[in-house]
């Protein structure tokens, strides 16, 4: 599965967002795509959102106050490949 991906800072916080199909946000699989970023950035805390508006969101922390300050016309995305492990530095 291939998903794109944004590192970026939301008030104060750097975190990685991954967007997925709405449907995604409410499945047992949040987690498991959560953790599969998290493999790709495991400094970062991830944050899933919905590929559209309006947007909602998935994380293992309060999204509240990220979504508020969201602005994903500013971001940088790339696309990273799940089904594959990140390569070593």
């Amino acid at each position: 599965m291939e998903i794109e991906v944004a590192v970026t800072v939301i008030d104060r916080m750097r975190l990685a967002i991954g967007f997925v199909d709405r449907a995604l946000l409410k499945s047992e699989q949040a987690p498991v795509i959560a953790n599969k970023i998290k493999e790709h950035f495991p400094e970062l805390p991830v944050m899933l959102v919905s590929d559209d508006e309006p947007w909602e969101a998935w994380a293992l922390f309060q999204t509240r106050g990220v979504l508020e300050s969201f602005k994903p016309e500013t971001l940088d995305l790339q696309l990273v490949d799940l089904d594959n492990p990140p390569l070593p530095f």
